[in-house]
């Protein structure tokens, strides 16, 4: 009986049309690693020694400077693949990767094995160019959302994310800050603004009720006319 990590695994788009004996070869080859809370699973810089799946919890993406400084670029659940470019270009890795809490677990492919996949079954080298072009769309989002619209839009499209099927957020403000690309002031003042419209309400000091539909109007906004988003930039 194939357990529910392996069946994710052979669901993952790089191994679409996979033959039977083919997905056996890539389950052989996979191992499990269950994380402490909050442990770093790889860092920017260094040499990438496999393509991970998240199985279980959630995982962030995130780059730092030597300030300390971070942004993160993706949390990431079940199902989601990270350092997908470096394990099969063979550079270093482009990002930090960490255990969000506890409780996380990924399965871990070595490069190695993923590369000669790559050569030797034509049906992979397809789906990583789809996945890879996939994953460029997705940063080219993170760069417009971080240089084309207000503050008050990238905490609103956060807050609607993470709110998604319960109406409720449970973020930090410094996480906030390191997810939209800011500082904690200008989040602060950003949820601020949307307490006074009453887009969000507050529950207690960590937890937000959120109104989608209004939240949705700021979205909608254009920043170049719209004046109750310039206070807030």
């Amino acid at each position: 009986m194939i357990d529910s990590d392996s069946l994710l695994l052979q669901q993952l788009p790089y191994f679409r049309n996979f033959r039977p004996e083919e997905l056996a070869l890539v389950r052989s080859q996979v191992r499990p690693r269950n994380l402490a809370a909050d442990e770093v699973i790889l860092l920017e810089g260094q040499p990438a020694e496999a393509l991970y799946v998240v199985c279980r919890g959630r995982v962030r993406i995130f780059q730092s400077t030597a300030a300390g400084r971070e942004q993160v670029l993706f949390m990431l659940g079940r199902g989601a693949t990270f350092d997908d470019v470096a394990a099969f270009d063979g550079g270093a890795n482009l990002a930090n990767a960490q255990a969000c809490g506890t409780g996380a677990r990924v399965s871990v492919l070595p490069v190695t094995f993923l590369r000669h996949l790559v050569v030797s079954n034509p049906c992979m080298a397809a789906n990583v160019a789809g996945v890879l072009a996939e994953r460029v769309r997705q940063l080219v989002t993170l760069v417009a959302d971080l240089s084309l619209h207000h503050t008050i839009q990238r905490v609103a499209k956060l807050l609607m994310e993470e709110s998604a099927g319960t109406g409720v957020v449970l973020v930090s403000r410094q996480e906030m800050a390191t997810r939209i690309g800011t500082v904690r002031e200008m989040v602060s003042r950003a949820l601020c603004r949307l307490e006074q419209t009453g887009a969000v309400s507050r529950r207690d000091n960590r937890t937000l009720h959120v109104e989608t539909r209004m939240l949705h109007a700021y979205l909608d906004a254009d920043p170049a006319s719209d004046n109750h988003l310039t206070a807030v930039h």
